[in-house]
């Protein structure tokens, strides 16, 4: 029940709070409904059936969205923080190492949470949990680069 309120309640209030004080300490912008829809998304991937995988019961999908997504649309909201443009392969590798490290902290967490008993779920889906997390923000800037190339094209016309 902890766990749940944290992942629901605690962590999107907190990711709220904490990016938009960012927001208005480096003026990023004034539209906040990315905020809320990552936030949102973060909470509503909780909720997702996820498949069974080679036996073991998964978070694949939660871990998809919650994770991946979720990165991917934090990153398109900071991105007017980045000085300079970024070549495809950069921003790549920049979205690959910020899931990577959200992704080994919630494995930290959910190990700790598990050694003090307020997590009771097994671990061993946490390979699957990563590579759900690294799918999820590639399959999101594919969309997101599609989207812009979609609307470079109809407004150059």
């Amino acid at each position: 029940m902890i766990n749940m309120v944290l992942y629901v309640v605690v962590i999107p209030i907190m990711i709220y709070a904490v990016t938009s004080y960012v927001n208005r300490r480096f003026k990023v912008r004034k539209n906040t409904i990315w905020l809320v829809v990552a936030s949102l998304l973060f909470s509503l991937s909780l909720f997702l059936p996820s498949p069974v995988i080679n036996g073991i019961d998964t978070e694949f999908w939660t871990h998809f969205f919650g994770g991946g997504f979720f990165i991917g649309l934090l990153y398109v909201y900071f991105q007017p923080l980045i000085k300079r443009d970024l070549k495809w392969y950069q921003e790549i590798i920049l979205l690959f190492m910020l899931v990577s490290t959200f992704g080994v902290i919630n494995e930290l967490y959910e190990l700790f949470a598990q050694q003090v008993g307020i997590f009771h779920e097994s671990l061993e889906d946490a390979s699957w949990d990563l590579l759900a997390n690294t799918l999820g923000v590639i399959t999101f800037y594919v969309l997101y680069r599609s989207y812009l190339a979609i609307k470079t094209l109809f407004i150059s016309r």
